[in-house]
């Protein structure tokens, strides 16, 4: 892999990295939208078309704290599916006879096998998903509806200190 991933591009643009001023400009667009791009497919996106090797060091620091904002998005995703296997059972066990009070008996299993994992690690991933979605899933989803009513307010032309306002009493609220 060459130094710059854009080197076509630079023959006799004459500017410091040898990347073209238009270019600099979106890469640097993008590298400032990370911090405001919530964790999903839209980040996913604009982390797709970044390469490391072409940016500063300040850069490279944002891209990857993106990508671990990023990487912790697809882990909740992956627990999430986890827990509705887990839930569900193997091949919707009761669909096939299976009894379906016992149809949750073999996720760790159906996990083991699809993942590649040991035992031990598909039990540990069962028993996180369900932990986290019995346990935490209810303050998750108050937190979704918090932000989606702090989005709406924005909308509404509430300012900062306002969404300050809102966040603390929903805190109290919750509470």
């Amino acid at each position: 892999m060459s130094a710059c991933r854009y080197e076509h591009l630079s023959e006799g643009a004459g500017n410091l990295g040898g990347m073209p001023v238009e270019l600099q400009e979106r890469v640097g667009a993008a590298v400032a939208a990370l911090e405001r791009t919530p964790a999903g497919p839209a980040l996913a996106g604009l982390l797709a078309g970044l390469d490391p090797t072409v940016l500063s060091g300040a850069e490279c620091v944002l891209l990857m704290r993106a990508r671990y904002r990023q990487s912790s998005h697809e882990r909740g995703q992956l627990l999430a599916v986890v827990d509705e296997v887990r839930r569900r059972g193997v091949a919707d066990a009761a669909g096939f006879g299976a009894d379906p009070d016992q149809a949750g008996e073999f996720a760790a299993d159906e996990v083991r096998a699809a993942l590649v994992l040991t035992r031990r690690a598909a039990e540990d991933l069962c028993h996180l998903a369900e932990d986290l979605a019995h346990r935490v899933g209810a303050r998750i989803d108050q937190l979704s509806a918090n932000r989606a009513l702090a989005e709406e307010a924005v909308r509404a032309g509430f300012g900062e200190r306002d969404l300050s306002a809102i966040a603390a009493l929903l805190r109290a609220s919750a509470e």
